[in-house]
């Protein structure tokens, strides 16, 4: 109908302007010692190293072991992963910066993983005490990057509520910025 084609119309201009990129965060750097990191991830991290994208490194540290009443009791050894991204992945990083609240050398890299398309729009709801109005849209994933892997929803698509406001000089414009989508990769 006339609305939902309004609509879509919309929301496809403001993705001519500026696309859904989805991204990821993905540190770098000296990461959790072997013990404890997460085994699952770890997996898809290795994948990502098969594939050129990633460098999974271990580094063995010594430290002095005490009692519990401080007494020196010889030295032990602890294992930390190092990750790294390798020059192959630099087409998907969108960003690198330091970690200011680690000790460590880390880095937090912003990576792309997909770029979201609309493909339908449906349950439009018009607020008129507020001016404002709410639709269901459906997105596509597509021209997914080798980072997808560690997206946690792995399906195909995904559905979001875009909110929009009636400006009296320019109409309806969409009110928030529903495309800054960052997921966080431990």
């Amino acid at each position: 109908d006339k609305l939902t084609s309004k609509v879509k119309k919309l929301i496809q201009e403001s993705l001519e302007k500026e696309p859904i990129d989805v991204k990821i965060t993905l540190n770098t750097g000296k990461s959790f010692s072997r013990e404890i990191f997460n085994k699952e991830l770890l997996k898809l991290y290795e994948k990502l190293q098969d594939e050129g994208f990633f460098k999974i490194s271990i580094i063995r540290e010594s430290f002095p072991r005490t009692d519990l009443l401080g007494n020196f009791k010889g030295m032990g050894t602890r294992e930390f992963y190092y990750f790294s991204l390798t020059e192959k992945s630099k087409d998907y990083i969108l960003e690198t910066k330091r970690d200011k609240y680690s000790k460590e050398e880390v880095y937090i890299n912003i990576i792309r993983t997909y770029t979201a398309e609309l493909e339908k729009v449906t349950d439009i709801y018009i607020i008129p005490q507020t001016n404002t109005a709410e639709a269901t849209a459906t997105f596509i994933k597509k021209n997914k990057t080798p980072f997808f892997i560690l997206e946690g929803d792995q399906t195909e698509s995904f559905t979001q509520t875009v909110t929009f406001v009636k400006t009296e000089d320019e109409g309806w414009k969409i009110m928030d910025k529903y495309w800054k989508i960052i997921r966080l990769v431990y």
